[in-house]
């Protein structure tokens, strides 16, 4: 199954979700759960992860590290997958690991 939108991403773009024959001749069952959605979150640190899912976890120390020097987490971290897992090789599957946080604040000068 294909989904695309169809706008070109600039303000005022057309964004309905188009989507290939399946969906029409039912026989994606897990339509029904698509939802699309908008994330307002504000500040957030992200990488790439390259490998496997289940080797994900240093990936995630490494951002909630960086984080945890400059602030602190803010929210769950969500995952954007890059990469086909039907087609690519689990070494090269791409995925972005972001995660909202929020900054210390300065300290009061004296």
């Amino acid at each position: 199954m294909t989904w695309s939108t169809g706008g070109s991403g600039e303000k005022g773009a057309d964004t309905t979700l188009r989507y290939s024959s399946c969906a029409t001749a039912g026989t994606c069952p897990a339509l029904a759960a698509l939802r699309l959605g908008a994330f307002a979150e504000g500040r957030c640190a992200q990488t790439l992860h390259v490998g496997p899912f289940t080797e994900e976890g240093p990936t995630i120390a490494r951002v909630h590290d960086f984080i945890g020097q400059r602030g602190a987490l803010a929210g769950k971290h969500h995952e954007i997958y890059l990469s086909d897992i039907r087609r690519a090789d689990p070494a090269r599957w791409k995925t972005v690991i972001r995660q909202p946080f929020s900054v210390k604040p300065c300290a009061a000068p004296r």
